[in-house]
């Protein structure tokens, strides 16, 4: 969706890259974005969901850091988890 579109606003009238709308179920990603930003955005909110859907209560700061290491670190994590697995 275009990247001023009213489900990236944020409270403040910035606007974010993406977002995950619990409410609606669903999950908002600027179009602008491509390559590797893209991929880190849809991981992040993704992070978000499976948070929700699992009631995990964590204070903003904390979802956010969390969100944040898994789509920062999630392609390295799985690239391991392949190279164990392949040993088993």
């Amino acid at each position: 969706m275009p990247f001023n579109h009213i489900e990236l606003r944020n409270p403040d009238n910035s606007y974010s890259l993406g977002c995950c709308n619990t409410q609606q179920k669903a999950i908002y990603i600027n179009s602008n974005l491509s390559g590797y930003q893209l991929n880190k955005v849809i991981r992040h909110e993704i992070t978000h969901a499976i948070i929700y859907s699992y009631d995990i209560s964590l204070n903003a700061a904390i979802e956010e850091l969390l969100a944040d290491f898994c789509a920062t670190y999630n392609e390295e994590i799985s690239y391991y988890f392949n190279k164990i697995k392949e040993k088993l």
